[in-house]
């Protein structure tokens, strides 16, 4: 099992699954600890409402398996990481961004990797 510090977001990664939780520190918002957690909230509330609305034309979204109301949990299957030196997939996942992406997605090559052997993008929010 292994932690992971996103932008908005605390990941707990099991062996086959990522257990996404909002970050609770105070970041130096202005309004402290209350801005930091709404905006993880709405990270986690957000990303299920996009793989809610684009699951069926977009299937190179990681699924949500589970989530709690309020944006409190979203769980994923745990996918492998593409490592920054794969120049095919680098061009692969710009061919996807550009062609397929909804524009609510981030087009980051960081937030892309392999779910049973499929490219997926399991960072979302």
């Amino acid at each position: 099992m292994t932690t992971s510090l996103g932008c908005t977001r605390y990941a707990i990664l099991t062996k086959n699954y990522a257990f996404k939780f909002p970050r609770l520190d105070n970041r130096n918002y202005y309004w402290g600890w209350f801005c930091c957690i709404l905006k993880s909230l709405i990270a986690n509330i957000v990303e299920y409402n996009v793989w809610k609305h684009y699951k069926k034309e977009c299937p190179f979204l990681c699924p949500i398996i589970f989530h709690l109301p309020f944006g409190l949990l979203n769980v994923m299957p745990r996918c492998t990481e593409i490592l920054d030196t794969d120049f095919k997939l680098s061009i692969k996942i710009a061919h996807m961004a550009l062609s397929a992406i909804p524009d609510v997605i981030e087009k980051n090559p960081h937030n892309f990797g392999f779910l049973n052997g499929q490219l997926v993008c399991f960072d979302y929010e």
